[in-house]
C-alpha cells in the first residue's frame, strides 16, 4: 500500500509539472478526423508509431511520452486543420477537436 501511495503522489506531481495540452481522446479523435494511420502520424511527427499509440492510450507519468513529443504530434494535426479546444459549449462541454473551416 505504501508503494502505491508513493506512486500516486509522484504521478500526480509529474502530471501537474508537465501538463500537456492534448488528452488521449483528443489525440485519437484528431487522427480519426484526418483519416491518418498511426504510422503516418509517427512519420510526420518524427516519432515512433509506439509513441503515437502511447499518447492515445494515456500512458502518462515518468514513463509516458514527454510533453515535447505530445506537442510534436499535436502540431501535425494542427498543420492539417484540426483545432483543439479545452471545453465545449454549455456547462457539460468538455475537451474536443474539430476541423477548421
Amino acid at each position: 500500500m505504501y508503494l502505491y501511495s508513493v506512486w500516486v503522489f509522484v504521478n500526480t506531481v509529474y502530471r501537474n509539472k508537465y501538463e500537456v495540452s492534448v488528452n488521449p481522446a483528443q489525440a485519437r479523435a484528431a487522427r480519426a478526423i484526418l483519416k491518418l494511420g498511426v504510422r503516418e502520424v509517427a512519420e510526420l511527427a518524427k516519432v515512433t508509431a509506439n509513441t503515437v499509440s502511447r499518447v492515445e492510450q494515456d500512458e502518462a507519468g515518468p514513463r509516458g511520452p514527454q510533453p515535447v513529443t505530445v506537442e510534436a504530434i499535436k502540431r501535425v494535426y494542427e498543420d492539417r486543420g484540426v483545432i483543439f479546444f479545452e471545453s465545449g459549449p454549455g456547462p457539460d462541454g468538455g475537451p474536443g477537436v474539430r476541423l477548421a473551416r
